[in-house]
């Protein structure tokens, strides 16, 4: 008999650690799931930080000089937005891995297709700013002739037109008014501006060049 209460003992034994390492794994999922818990409320608490910086951009009066600053605060949502969308991947991997079902997250690809057009506006309001400026008639005057380039600055022109009405048309749609005005004021901008390609061309001849160099 005291061999069979070994082996009794023995059983005992592996069946008791065998329950102390399933309940050790029992908390270490626990552990995990807690954290993966954590995770997905902050990303959460994060896109919707992201969600009120980028409503506020429908709100941003125009204002000049703000081109710049306005295109760093984009970049910044953008490169936000590029972040969550790593951290979104590693916690459908998670889920994966704890047979849970996959969190979808859809306010992120929105927030990806809204910022998309203000984005586009502000590029092109700093486009504006820094072809336009330099040739207006306080700035170009004062520029050799030689730096005057009428079919590059046409070239920009046309472009810039086509993107400014294309914005405006976006922001009608989206029934978003100040952007709209942003777009509208930039294209009276280029429109005012327009007769003056002519005279910059005018000023490029070579016989005009002769005459002012000489």
């Amino acid at each position: 008999m005291k061999p069979v209460t070994n082996a009794n003992v023995s059983v005992n034994k592996i069946e008791a650690m065998i329950e102390s390492h399933n309940h050790d794994l029992d908390g270490y999922k626990t552990q995990i799931e807690k954290r993966l818990l954590d995770e997905t409320k902050a990303f959460q608490s994060e896109l919707e930080e992201v969600k009120r910086n980028v409503d506020k951009l429908k709100d941003v009066a125009v204002k000049k000089n703000r081109e710049e600053q306005m295109n760093r605060d984009i970049a910044s949502i953008q490169a936000t937005l590029a972040k969550l969308t790593d951290r979104r991947q590693h916690i459908n991997d998670q889920e994966q891995d704890l047979d849970f079902e996959l969190t979808d997250f859809p306010a992120l690809p929105e927030l990806k297709k809204r910022i998309m057009p203000f984005e586009a506006l502000w590029k092109l309001a700093l486009d504006v700013y820094n072809t336009v400026e330099p040739y207006l008639p306080d700035s170009w005057v004062k520029l050799p002739v030689e730096e005057l380039n009428p079919e590059d600055i046409e070239t920009k022109f046309r472009k810039m037109k086509g993107q400014a009405n294309t914005a405006k048309n976006t922001f009608d749609q989206l029934k978003l008014q100040k952007p709209k005005n942003l777009a509208d004021g930039m294209l009276k901008t280029l429109e005012n501006f327009e007769p003056w390609i002519r005279i910059v061309r005018a000023l490029n001849t070579e016989g005009v060049k002769k005459t002012h160099l000489d």
